[in-house]
């Protein structure tokens, strides 16, 4: 299919959504989203694959494990271009628009000590502080999480004082719903703005870089997660059981602190633990566990396992 851009059913079926976002109405317009929403986005990124790289197209079923949000279905459609895991390119309709945008959304707390201490070097520093200048001068909107304060040790006249605030960064340029979007020249739209985002995602894979994390567990690969005050017991299989107990608060990444793992094979009685020091980094889509000893992420049938440190 070649991209001709999106059709007006495209944003009427996300605005008729928002109305009724149940699984009711979504049966009853499937067909809807498929012509009209799923299959330009697949083609459009089909088109940009050549000079970006392929693009992941995200479902539209909503994760509502963690959320007070119980709506079924996500009232967007997204597709992103991954350079490394956490950062690279983003598009998005939506009732609203079109949204072009790139930079790194991930912010384990190894890329954000990175991140600051690049911001703070004066050649890195300076070289971010005119890329974002520049995007910002163009008219594209910088964002991402950002403290309310200064981070701790970071004097409040620095010369790069609001840079440093950031956890995650990004740049996005929107675009309401109008005839541009409804045309070929959509592609041009996202490419251009793509484009104007390469100095951004460069910067940030060289001084950023991905996640040290190793292990990511989702509760839906998980066959058990059970929580206690000072105890998480987790399952990857039927074969494997990993125990983690920690001593702190570590709910926030910059109050981790370091913990015990043992893994036990559930069908062997008594099984001799083995300890490897690893850090409980940050709760997302379950939690995850930085690597410290050699932990395996079996990303084809997403089982989680770890060999002995010893």
């Amino acid at each position: 299919m070649v991209f001709d851009g999106f059709p007006v059913e495209a944003f009427t079926f996300y605005q008729r959504l928002e109305a009724d976002n149940s699984r009711e109405f979504w049966q009853a317009h499937r067909s809807d989203y498929e012509r009209c929403v799923l299959a330009p986005v697949r083609a459009l990124a089909a088109e940009l694959e050549p000079e970006f790289g392929p693009l992941a197209v995200y479902r539209p079923q909503r994760d509502t494990r963690f959320s007070a949000d119980k709506s079924p279905y996500k009232a967007y459609q997204g597709a992103f271009a991954q350079r490394v895991p956490g950062l690279g390119f983003y598009l998005q309709i939506s009732a609203t628009g079109m949204q072009a945008s790139g930079g790194y959304h991930s912010h384990s707390s190894d890329q954000v000590a990175r991140y600051r201490q690049a911001v703070d070097a004066n050649e890195s520093g300076s070289r971010l502080a005119h890329i974002v200048t520049s995007l910002a001068a163009d008219g594209l909107t910088i964002g991402g999480d950002r403290l309310k304060t200064m981070p701790r040790g970071v004097p409040a006249d620095h010369p790069r004082a609001d840079l440093m605030r950031y956890r995650s960064l990004t740049a996005s340029r929107d675009w309401p719903v109008g005839p541009l979007l409804h045309s070929q020249r959509a592609f041009g739209l996202i490419q251009q703005t793509w484009r104007q985002l390469v100095p951004l995602c460069d910067w940030l894979g060289d001084h950023v870089g991905q996640l040290l994390v190793s292990l990511r567990l989702d509760l839906v690969q998980l066959g058990v997660m059970a929580a206690a005050s000072h105890k998480l017991v987790m399952a990857a299989d039927l074969r494997h059981v990993s125990v983690i107990e920690y001593d702190d608060d570590v709910s926030h990444p910059d109050r981790a602190e370091s913990v015990r793992h043992q893994d036990r094979d559930a069908s062997v009685a008594g099984a001799v633990a083995r300890p490897a020091s690893v850090l409980l980094e940050e709760f997302v889509l379950g939690f995850g566990v930085e690597r410290r000893g050699r932990f395996i992420k079996r990303h084809d049938q997403g089982l989680v396992t770890h060999e002995s440190a010893g």
